[in-house]
């Protein structure tokens, strides 16, 4: 009798948990600069002054290095023509990026883009992040999974869970800021702040006002890419082939 009073106590208290509104995220835009076009925007990260973004497609997939505040290419590099390219983020001095349905990470030098290892994995990728200590990556549905970088291994699952909304799937591109998750969900104006221990979705922020007029109704251009600044404490954002990106301030 007692075992089952405390599971049910236990129950509710994670119930409760879970209870607790997202708080709604504001946002300040801080610069608005020129976005290549022709980039389909898969993943985004900040490399001290400069950006490096992952564009997808099948024979058209390729990684570049760019300037952040003026644009300027400083290297790319194409990948082969069977990879369709996911996200991609910077982890103690290697690139990892991922691939959609090839089941294969790249481990990428960052001065040259070429590649360093392979990893295989199981399912989708989609987007994929760093703590520090682990990798984080999501396939497309509502679980983000805890990796280990030297081999890539699942160490753990995070269902991610809205207090109002439940199950949250469709994640996307990926971004570790503020002791959060922060995560586009495809096909929406929405990044979540995730906490990484439970799971629970803490912030939502509503980007529609940054869509370009020309993609309001698109299904394919939409809001994609994520990378925080620690210098500026600020987030680049932008949108597959959108021809603007943006330098916003969040609070959370």
């Amino acid at each position: 009798m007692l075992t089952a009073v405390s599971t049910t106590l236990l129950c509710l208290l994670s119930f409760c948990s879970l209870c607790q509104a997202a708080e709604k995220l504001r946002f300040e835009i801080l610069q608005s600069s020129p976005h290549d076009n022709q980039v389909f925007t898969q993943g985004l990260v900040v490399d001290g002054d400069n950006l490096i973004e992952s564009s997808g497609h099948y024979g058209q997939s390729f990684v570049r290095v760019y300037e952040s505040k003026t644009g300027k290419v400083i290297r790319q590099q194409a990948l082969p023509a069977k990879i369709f390219a996911e996200g991609i983020t910077l982890f103690e001095h290697n690139l990892y990026l991922l691939s959609w349905r090839e089941s294969e990470a790249f481990v990428l030098d960052p001065i040259s883009l070429k590649t360093k290892k392979i990893f295989r994995y199981q399912g989708e990728g989609w987007g994929i992040t760093h703590n520090g200590e682990s990798l984080f990556t999501s396939d497309g549905s509502h679980i983000i999974t805890e990796r280990e970088p030297s081999d890539f291994s699942a160490t753990r699952r995070i269902p991610v869970v809205h207090a109002k909304q439940g199950k949250i799937d469709r994640i996307n591109e990926l971004e570790y800021a503020k002791e959060h998750i922060w995560a586009n969900r495809w096909k929406t104006n929405f990044i979540y702040a995730i906490n990484p221990n439970t799971g629970e979705v803490k912030g939502e922020l509503d980007l529609s006002e940054l869509v370009p007029a020309l993609y309001l109704n698109s299904q394919k251009h939409v809001l994609n890419g994520i990378a925080y600044a620690p210098a500026l404490d600020a987030f680049w954002v932008t949108g597959k082939n959108w021809p603007i990106r943006y330098l916003i301030k969040v609070s959370l």
